[in-house]
């Protein structure tokens, strides 16, 4: 079965990106969109799986006293977890007064996500059949375009000069954050106020006694991962684009005229990278220095956040997004083209993150208590998870406020030595990047 699931997941995804090239260019932004809405959904859902509500009553509880979600059938992960037993489904007597669709996909969740995925893998590619011989594709002008133009014929600028502006004491770094922010000032504006919007509304229940502690730990937690997700996908995307783009307009070539060397040429790369991704991650950190400060002003112990996990985390969530800006610079600078550098960079951070992830969370699920603090900040899912809800790393709550101190020490030192760890690993992938640049297009130059 878990093949089956592997198998429909390939079909799915693959009838989908077909759909979208048939229907669509399959541009850059494309390709983004494809890889951002499949990250959002397997988080998203398989966050909500981990919320009691979603639980299936019927369905018998693990050792942990987990039960199935009744997301499973929707989920490849949680599927998968139907079949390798670490929860049950629900018996098939208890599921009596649903109708027999529901009780089909609730008893047989892995069955249920092969037989809708692979039937809409069927119809998307019959759908992307009839757009096989379609002429128009956007961008290109039609019928609708061609009335715009005459109604609303756009002006052109006879203007062949511009007055000077000032730019940064790296100007290859305020190019970089300048076209970024204009490129995508709206996406990131969206992801900025989501990261601003969610934490703030669990910060306003908690003030009013709405939500419980622990409640409100494990909410803030998931939030956070959504938007650190998000926050990691648009910068590796906008990073896997910074030399390619570069080489397509040709203006690459008259960078490499300048008497400007390498090493300041990327590093002002990467300072505008980090100055355009810096603030979708400045939103969670402002909100986790709110919820230190509400809870120190009124005299809470222990503090749902305490301050130093508030700039702990922030100094964490920065250097793991440089390393993911660090990346897609090194994809960007071997490939040629723009798509093939954004499929690699996103694939590559999402495979990436991923297995370390699921490395951590094994490692820290299996040591529990303070030494589990210690190790969370390790890797960066793990390390928004616990930090902000250390008393999911205890078995009960009365065992956490008895540690709490313990916890949050081991989990500041944690985080000070992964802080200082993965800024070297940063540190040295840029200073390879940097010693490989000029080799690296000239062997480009000389294949052509």
């Amino acid at each position: 079965q878990s093949f089956a699931l592997s198998a429909s997941t390939a079909a799915l995804t693959g009838a989908v990106a077909i759909f979208i090239a048939m229907i669509g260019v399959g541009t850059r932004r494309t390709i983004f969109s494809f890889y951002l809405v499949i990250g959002l959904y397997l988080v998203s859902l398989y966050l909500l799986s981990r919320w009691s509500g979603t639980w299936l009553e019927a369905s018998p509880a693990n050792a942990l006293g987990r039960r199935m979600s009744w997301l499973a059938p929707l989920h490849p992960f949680l599927a998968l977890e139907v079949v390798l037993h670490q929860v049950a489904p629900p018996l098939p007597g208890r599921l009596d007064e649903w109708p027999s669709p529901v009780r089909f996909a609730l008893s047989d969740p892995a069955g249920c996500y092969v037989t809708w995925t692979l039937l809409l893998a069927v119809f998307l590619t019959m759908v992307s059949v009839l757009f096989v011989r379609r002429g128009a594709k956007a961008g290109e002008p039609n019928r609708w375009t061609r009335i715009v133009d005459r109604l609303l014929p756009r002006r052109r600028s006879n203007t062949l000069t511009r007055a000077p502006r000032p730019v940064w004491k790296n100007p290859v770094a305020w190019r970089e954050a300048r076209v970024r922010t204009i490129g995508g000032g709206l996406m990131r504006l969206a992801v900025t106020g989501l990261g601003i919007a969610g934490p703030a509304g669990l910060w306003i229940t908690y003030l009013r006694g709405d939500t419980a502690y622990a409640t409100t730990a494990t909410w803030l937690s998931a939030v956070m991962i959504v938007q650190f997700a998000l926050a990691l996908i648009v910068a590796t995307n906008v990073a896997a684009t910074s030399i390619t783009r570069e080489k397509e307009s040709h203006t690459l070539d008259l960078l490499l005229t300048t008497p400007l060397t390498s090493r300041y040429i990327l590093w002002g790369k990467l300072r505008g990278l980090l100055t355009f991704a810096l603030p979708l991650l400045l939103g969670p950190a402002l909100v986790l220095v709110a919820f230190a400060v509400a809870d120190g002003l009124r005299g809470r112990q222990p503090p749902l956040v305490g301050i130093e996990t508030a700039l702990c985390l922030a100094a964490l969530l920065t250097v793991y997004t440089a390393g993911a800006c660090v990346l897609g610079v090194r994809i960007s600078l071997s490939a040629k083209r723009n798509v093939t550098a954004v499929m690699n960079s996103i694939g590559g951070i999402i495979l990436l993150t991923g297995v370390f992830s699921m490395l951590g969370f094994a490692f820290v699920d299996a040591s529990g208590g303070e030494f589990s603090a210690f190790l969370a900040p390790f890797t960066p899912f793990t390390a928004v998870r616990y930090l902000v809800d250390l008393g999911a790393l205890f078995p009960s709550a009365k065992e956490f406020y008895d540690n709490v101190a313990t916890a949050r020490s081991a989990a500041l030192l944690g985080s000070a030595i992964a802080l200082g760890l993965y800024a070297f690993a940063v540190w040295r992938a840029y200073a390879a990047l940097v010693q490989n640049f000029h080799m690296t297009l000239r062997r480009q130059s000389a294949q052509g």
